[in-house]
């Protein structure tokens, strides 16, 4: 995938309502993981695909990455965690300050 061409521009998904689905799927996962170590081990199986989703106009992944990485040092600082911290920055850099929320 590619990061946008111009900056401060979200990658506009083809089928916008896939884009929501996708967005109430990740707030759904978020809420599952909650305090719940044995969601959030189950939810992390699936957690390398996260990041496939990270600048597309409409989706909210991020909500899930935070829930799946909160009080799971195996993630967080694990090849997964470093993988979407180098994909985050990489669209910072390309979006601007536009989504720095995930900081």
């Amino acid at each position: 995938r590619e990061t946008p061409k111009m900056l401060g521009e979200l990658e506009v998904p083809e089928d916008k309502e896939v884009a929501e689905l996708l967005t109430h799927v990740y707030k759904f996962l978020a809420a599952f993981c909650g305090e719940d170590s044995g969601a959030r081990k189950l939810v992390s199986e699936f957690a390398p695909g996260f990041s496939n989703h990270l600048g597309l106009e409409g989706v909210e992944v991020e909500c899930a990455m935070k829930a799946v990485c909160t009080n799971n040092p195996k993630i967080a600082g694990g090849e997964i965690g470093k993988s979407w911290i180098t994909e985050v920055f990489k669209l910072l850099g390309a979006l601007g300050a536009r989504r720095s929320e995930w900081i």
